[in-house]
């Protein structure tokens, strides 16, 4: 009786320290050195395979060896043990292999068994005995519980190891949320002011050249920001690179035309396809396009905004302003406007046009926000 709560409380005791190491080699270590001592075995040898890190999907294969080297050397159970580590998944649960008198090698029995965890068979575990054990279940229970042992041990590391990335990774995310909402935001008030500052102001020459200068770092720190948050960030997806490739064209009309762009985006759009962003990004274009070249404008407000049941685009602008019931009846083409109201449509949703001579133009497009591949499905061939 006191053998066997010594044997308990060393079990103990290894759970205790297997549990504070993640490094995979630490822990088939002192799987090793305690079925040694645990059962009596004159050698041990792990062999396991395991994810060599979470970003990495390839896995490495090693193996530990604890007991004297002067019995059973490497040559006499290297093949046993490597075939049976290739061929583990379909394997005995325990394998009793007795090795023949050899020149220089006394007999003894291996007994091999998986480290197998409930989804998968990561190892083996083989102990050597000079003599065959007196009570072979006993030894066999033990070899199968430190095995079972030492695959929750190395499944509690792969487990810790996924929780520390997915951690990190939503601090990441917040930190490149926060400076996309708000360092970026003012930098790039930052520009507008100063290109309001320069063309509304009585300035001399060299004061203008001086803020030129100062506006034209601002968007390049704020080019650099952008490349910083998306390497920060983990999603990096077409949502991503959706918003992205919005701001830098405003950011580029503003620069060409020399016309002030504010751009506000708000919302998930993950739920959009690649259709539905394409038909948006069209939309963008073709009406501050029209904004600089029919209308005349100086100012321009992009909003583009993803709540819980729809999408809402606004492009506002300052300009000349039109009739929209005399686009289409020979006074004005309109011809841009015809195909924003047809990228509206194929998207489910209506666009609306709210313009006076002399009082400017705002375009909305409100859009239902939901999965809507059934729509697009039925009109990717849609050419407009």
């Amino acid at each position: 009786m006191e053998k066997q709560l010594e044997h308990i409380k060393a079990l103990y005791e290894a759970i205790e320290v297997f549990s504070h190491h993640n490094d995979p080699h630490e822990v088939a270590s002192l799987f090793a050195s305690y079925s040694r001592t645990l059962t009596g075995a004159k050698k041990v040898i792990v062999w396991i395979e395991t994810p060599s890190g979470i970003k990495n999907p390839l896995k490495e294969s090693f193996y530990t060896v604890r007991g004297p080297k002067e019995v059973l050397s490497e040559e006499y159970w290297y093949p046993y043990i490597k075939s049976i580590f290739e061929n583990r998944q379909a394997a005995s649960e325990v394998d009793i292999h007795r090795l023949q008198n050899g020149k220089d090698e006394p007999p003894g029995v291996m007994i091999t068994v998986k480290i197998k965890s409930s989804s998968n068979v990561s190892g083996v575990l083989s102990a050597y005995y000079l003599d065959e054990p007196e009570s072979m279940e006993e030894v066999k229970r033990s070899l199968t519980f430190l095995a079972d042992l030492c695959a929750w041990a190395l499944e509690k590391r792969l487990l810790a190891s996924l929780a520390e990335e997915f951690l990190l990774m939503e601090e990441k995310d917040r930190i490149a949320g926060e400076i996309h909402d708000k360092v970026t935001q003012n930098i790039f008030g930052l520009i507008y002011g100063l290109d309001t500052l320069i063309k509304n102001e009585p300035l001399s020459e060299n004061v203008c050249k001086q803020l030129r200068l100062m506006q034209k770092t601002a968007q390049k720190s704020l080019k650099d920001l952008r490349t910083s948050i998306y390497c920060m960030s983990s999603a990096k997806s077409d949502e991503d690179s959706f918003v992205c490739e919005i701001e830098k064209y405003l950011l580029d009309l503003s620069q060409l035309n020399n016309v002030a762009v504010e751009f506000n985006c708000t919302g998930n759009f993950a739920s959009l396809n690649a259709l539905a962003k394409q038909s948006l990004d069209r939309m963008v274009r073709e009406a501050t396009g029209n904004a600089i070249r029919h209308g005349a404008c100086d100012h321009i407000r992009v909003s583009l905004t993803a709540d819980e049941d729809k999408l809402s685009l606004v492009v506002a602008d300052n300009g000349s302003g039109f009739e929209p019931d005399a686009v289409g009846h020979g006074l004005t083409s309109g011809l841009g406007l015809i195909n924003m109201k047809e990228l509206a449509r194929s998207m489910g949703g209506e666009l609306i046009i709210e313009s006076k001579p002399g009082e400017g133009t705002v375009i909305r497009c409100i859009t239902p926000l939901f999965d809507n591949k059934e729509i697009f499905a039925a009109k990717e061939g849609l050419k407009v």
